[in-house]
């Protein structure tokens, strides 16, 4: 776990977008690499509602429309993200407390399996029960070995010996590649070349020709025998294996648990040409359910990893490759400087794959102790924690690579350091006779964190060894802070009406300033109740709720979002890009407040198997920190004030259960618009993502996800002005061009069961919302897209518009006219990244998110050794409909988190089948 991705948990989310549904939100938190993360806290802000990973990464928590979870890992920075829909595919949305209906099938024992609370019984066990005769009174469900229903009568084993063990082991083997449709489409028609003498005419990389213009590949012989070249098969993307292997280990007691867990996970970048591992060691002590001691080290070494933009020059120097010029048949001249189709222009892929030394080496250590302890009405919690984890990057690129021609060589290293402690206590007083259930809470967390940065940047190496550098530069920055926060909460419930919540957060930084007076209150009323009416068995439950919550969150010593360091770039300068221009927090910044509103309801039907609910939310967000250019550099500011609105809807069928049959649904829908309301800098427009010619921008009154780039001229009447050439002519200033947010998402989950046998699958629908499509417009400047080559043959077409005299347009062009230059050609005389206002397209998309069909063989024949023996096939991605093809869904420029929406040479949706082996002894 590194620094830089001390946003670290935004990976721990399917989807990011803004908002979602109130329920549970539950799962597995696992890291990038798909291993667990235990001892994550998450806290829905404004309140001291929150949850922690357990040893396996597992949690839930309890959350609605709107809420802000925050997300802190021992002392780590905290990062907000907000609720949305897709963060509920491994969610059950939120039941009131009723009687347990008779059980019909295996549910019960499937929820034994997975439940980490209590189960008690009012008799031995290893003997029949009635359902109905079931009561709880804390008996240790970890000594439950396995547990059987047939009809109404529940079985429960346990283990014989005082000490009693667990031997757990996960496998999965997998193979990831590329959605074909989420890929450019490309032409294998027409070779290397340009118009010349009035014919399309070929020009080699001898002549550094960038473009794809030339005669068509059938008509073009290549050497003085006259054979006929079949189409040079540039693919660079390759189908990869996956690798993972956990193996652990639980020994306990009624007193002492110690549970250890190993993790192996091997990976190949997705060109296949670099081999990656991680490997984990978890270690738990629990005493008496109240104590525990938990130590984590993990370490991961990547060999090609994605920094710089690595992976994005990549395919943009495989897609560019004219047809003729096959990258694989060398990528080194005999005199070292590199073999490319265009040697002073474009870099052959492999050059930057296998020439480069690039590496990142990531290592972790976590360590904590947890205690719980009662005393009658009170009960006390605390704990305290350290981390420290270092991220080592190295980028280098030899000498004749297009963007450092003198070659460069990079090392950065982050190392972060954290001290936590908190501690809170409780009161929940008995009142006797009364309807009232009183609980007060004090809360306080305290944290040193410590930040030490360093970066070496080399230039000028003679040959292809990055040796004996001409220049170099250091630099190096450490930071410190102390953090404290701390919260009073009143909570009372009321049986007849519902509950009430009052809290005040205070927060304290030596960074920033001070926070003091941070109100929250929640209001839940049960109308049913209150208004004394039932609906029966038609309407089990109809509440309405209310939440007001004031917060302050503090700037990270470092800053990870890299959504800036394109922006002083056009997109053919890509290859110079970089994300060394780093920002960190400083005195200068105040705190980020924010103030969310939310109103809601939520009716339960038919025994509660039907759950519907809505909810508005309001929030607005003051002071929001993002990097400003100022004086010719980067610094961080409280730069924007943003006002967000929006509605979210939830409908689910609960699993329902007949004879050997089950299913259930659930169906979230939501809408929101965010605008921005105040910039506190000098501009007018804030750019946030992009490059000097497009990019999307902050502007007061619009929407945050504005997309600004150039467009064609119009006039009064919004009509396209025709030049006297027949084109339509480009307007001098860039203009609003479109918006990445969309008109609404929805997700889909459905549960099928029969018998033993699972099936699961999940679809996430996005409607609406702009994409700039740069990769086409490149595509189509070098004459590579297939947009290209189907059009360059048009001739006699009028655009549609008016001519600078306001008279209708009746001029005829050609598009690609081999008597004419081809800088007047369709797409070439409108620059590199062409007119921006045409590359924008519909981010609509609906993608089969993931299916998994499993079988538990175990449970199935009544064993008594092995406790699980599941098989599992699964499939992530496995179709994807895009309205704009050659996009991806989830990927944002340069992987930035602020440039979602521009897509210039994403890498693809990857697809991943594989099998899963889940094992329990």
């Amino acid at each position: 776990m590194n620094v830089k991705t001390t946003c670290f948990l935004f990976f721990l989310f399917v989807f990011v977008q803004l908002h979602a549904q109130k329920g549970i939100i539950s799962g597995v938190l696992t890291d990038d690499e798909g291993l667990p993360l235990p001892g994550v806290t998450i806290q829905i802000k404004g309140t001291d509602k929150g949850t922690q990973t357990d040893f396996d990464g597992i949690y839930s928590i309890d959350c609605k429309v709107g809420d802000v979870l925050i997300i802190t890992f021992v002392g780590m920075k905290t990062k907000e993200v907000t609720v949305t829909p897709q963060m509920f595919q491994k969610a059950t949305a939120k039941q009131p407390n009723t009687f347990v209906e008779q059980i019909y099938s295996d549910a019960y024992t499937e929820a034994i399996k997975r439940n980490s609370d209590t189960l008690a019984t009012a008799t031995q066990t290893k003997k029949w029960l009635p359902y109905e005769g079931i009561i709880y009174n804390s008996y240790n469900m970890s000594n439950i070995k396995k547990v059987k229903v047939e009809d109404t009568l529940v079985s429960i084993q346990t283990y014989d010996k005082t000490i009693y063990y667990q031997i757990t082991y996960n496998g999965t083997v997998s193979w990831r590649f590329a959605d074909k449709n989420t890929q450019p489409a490309l032409q294998n028609t027409y070779v290397q070349g340009r118009p010349a003498n009035g014919s399309y005419t070929y020009f080699g990389p001898e002549m550094n020709e960038l473009f794809s213009f030339g005669p068509e590949l059938n008509n073009f012989n290549s050497n003085e025998n006259g054979v006929i070249l079949n189409p040079a098969d540039n693919s660079i993307l390759e189908t990869t294996k996956l690798i993972r292997n956990q193996i652990g280990l639980e020994v306990s007691n009624r007193k002492h648990q110690l549970q250890t867990a190993f993790t192996h996970h091997s990976f190949r970048d997705i060109f296949d040409t670099e081999k990656g591992y991680q490997f984990q060691t978890n270690l738990k002590y629990t005493f008496d359910n109240n104590t525990s001691a938990f130590l984590k080290t993990s370490s991961k070494q990547v060999a090609q990893p994605d920094i710089n933009g690595l992976y994005s020059n990549v395919l943009r120097s495989a897609y560019t490759t004219p047809i003729n010029f096959q990258n694989e048949n060398g990528y080194v001249n005999s005199d070292n400087t590199q073999r490319s189709f265009s040697p002073a222009n474009m870099n052959n892929p492999y050059w930057l794959l296998n020439q480069n030394e690039n590496q990142q080496k990531v290592r972790n250590l976590l360590t904590s102790i947890t205690t719980k302890q009662y005393f009658g009405d009170f009960y006390l919690n605390g704990g305290i924690s350290f981390l420290k984890d270092t991220d080592r990057m190295q980028y280098a690129l030899p000498k004749n690579t297009v963007g450092f021609s003198n070659g460069y060589r990079s090392e950065k290293h982050l190392e972060n350091s954290a001290l936590e402690a908190h501690v809170a206590t409780t009161f929940e007083p008995e009142i006797y006779n009364a309807d009232i259930y009183p609980k007060f809470t004090a809360t306080a967390n305290y944290s040193y964190q410590k930040f030490d940065y360093h970066l070496l940047e080399q230039t000028g190496f003679e040959n292809l060894q990055f040796t004996n550098p001409e220049s170099e530069t250091l630099s190096n920055r450490n930071l410190h802070q102390h953090l404290l926060r701390y919260s009073l909460e009143a909570f009372a419930e009321v049986d007849n009406w519902g509950s009430i919540s009052l809290k005040n957060n205070a927060v304290y930084s030596s960074l920033q300033q001070s926070e003091f007076f941070l109100p929250a209150v929640g209001i839940k009323i049960r109308l049913n109740n209150l208004l004394d009416f039932s609906y029966s068995d038609f309407c089990n439950s109809l509440n309405l709720t209310f939440n007001y919550a004031k917060d302050a969150n503090e700037m990270p010593l470092y800053y990870s979002n890299t959504s800036h360091n394109s922006l002083r770039l056009l997109p053919e300068e890509a290859y110079n890009y970089t994300t060394n221009n780093d920002l960190f927090a400083s005195k200068n910044l105040n705190f980020e407040t924010g103030k969310h509103f939310d109103i809601g309801t939520e009716a339960y039907f038919f025994n509660n198997k039907v759950t519907l609910t809505f909810n508005y939310f309001n929030d607005r967000s003051e002071h929001t920190i993002l990097p400003v250019w100022d004086t010719n550099a980067f610094l961080l500011q409280n730069a924007a004030d943003i006002h967000t609105t929006g509605i979210d809807i939830s409908a689910g069928i609960h699993p329902y259960y007949h004879n050997d049959f089950g299913f259930g649904s659930t169906i979230h829908f939501n809408t929101y618009r965010a605008t921005v309301s105040k910039l506190h800098t000098n501009a007018t427009a804030l750019p946030v993502a992009g490059f000097v010619n497009v990019n999307k921008q902050l502007i007061v009154g619009e929407q945050t996800g504005t997309i600004v780039g150039s467009a064609f001229e119009r006039d009064a009447a919004g009509n396209k002005i025709i030049g006297a050439d027949g084109f339509p002519l480009v307007a001098e200033e860039s203009k609003i061009i479109g918006n990445t947010t969309p008109d609404f998402t929805m997700g889909f989950e459905n549960t099928f069961h029969y018998k033993k046998l699972n099936l699961l699958f999940v679809i996430d629908w996005q409607q609406g919302g702009d994409v700039w499509n740069g990769t086409e417009s490149v595509l189509n400047y070098y004459g590579r897209s297939a947009t290209s080559a189907n059009q360059r043959t048009i001739t006699n077409y009028v655009f549609e518009g008016v001519t600078q005299t306001g008279m209708p347009n009746t001029t005829a062009v050609a598009f690609a006219d081999p008597n004419s230059s081809v800088n007047s050609n369709r797409w070439v005389r409108y620059g590199y990244s062409g007119v921006a206002e045409e590359a924008i397209s519909s981010a609509t998309y609906i993608n089969l998110k993931s299916i998994q069909l499993s079988y538990d063989f175990a449970t199935n024949h009544n064993h008594t050794f092995f406790r699980q023996l599941e098989v599992a096939l699964y499939a992530e991605n496995l179709f994807c409909y895009t309205q704009t093809k050659g996009i991806s869904p989830y990927a944002s420029l340069f992987n930035s988190q602020a440039g979602n929406g521009l897509h210039y040479f994403n890498m693809p949706l990857m697809k991943e089948i594989g099998l899963k082996v889940n094992i329990k002894i």
